[in-house]
């Protein structure tokens, strides 16, 4: 029942967020004398991740890519590709630090805010409600089971993310052996995702002034 709850607040939450950027990019486009980058409004900016954080189940980053990018389209594959790199430089969940960057980019330090209670806000509370029944059946094999099940679905969900952000590089040598090689030093060298990304983030740079990515 709370899972149908959650999936109606979804669907609720997706038509007042894209209602709200049309909108927007309605009165932009009829009231700007000169094109300017279009700016959701704090509503859309607030609704938006709202929606990231009570439809990610299995991680909060695919859904993010997919409302960001595919649904909302305030930004690219790239441009999403590139934040997330960023993200994953400092501490902290992926998606939470983008939902500040990207708050803060539209809106500043008000922007930031709703975006991280958006975000984190209904997750918490419906993490807080779920805690105590999972803590009291966790033991029973059928839910034991589930949560495996659920957490290959997960894994499949985010190797898929992985392979559409990549896009155009899964089709160059260069790329594919720069993904491979940052795979191999996380997975069998050990070494700290900060390090990957300094050491082949700066192999990329190199080579995408060079033309080969």
């Amino acid at each position: 029942m709370l899972l149908i709850h959650r999936q109606n607040a979804t669907r609720a939450i997706e038509t007042l967020s894209i209602a709200d950027s049309s909108l927007s990019y309605h009165q932009f486009m009829t009231d700007s004398p000169t094109l300017q980058p279009f700016v959701p409004s704090r509503r859309a900016l607030f609704l938006a991740f709202l929606q990231i954080g009570v439809s990610a189940f299995g991680g909060a980053l695919p859904w993010g890519r997919r409302i960001l990018v595919e649904d909302r389209k305030w930004m690219d594959e790239h441009e999403f590709a590139e934040i997330v790199t960023v993200c994953q430089a400092i501490p902290g969940p992926n998606m939470v630090n983008m939902a500040v960057f990207v708050g803060t980019r539209y809106h500043g330090i008000p922007g930031a805010l709703l975006a991280f209670v958006g975000i984190v806000g209904v997750p918490l509370v419906i993490l807080l409600l779920l805690d105590s029944v999972y803590l009291a059946f966790a033991h029973v094999p059928q839910v034991q089971s589930g949560m495996h099940g659920m957490a290959a679905v997960a894994t499949a969900y985010m190797l898929y993310m992985s392979i559409k952000m990549g896009g155009p590089f899964w089709k160059r040598p260069w790329g594919l052996l720069l993904g491979a090689a940052a795979a191999a030093l996380a997975l069998f060298a050990h070494w700290h995702m900060a390090l990957v990304l300094l050491v082949c983030g700066t192999v990329g740079v190199v080579l995408s002034k060079r033309g080969d990515l």
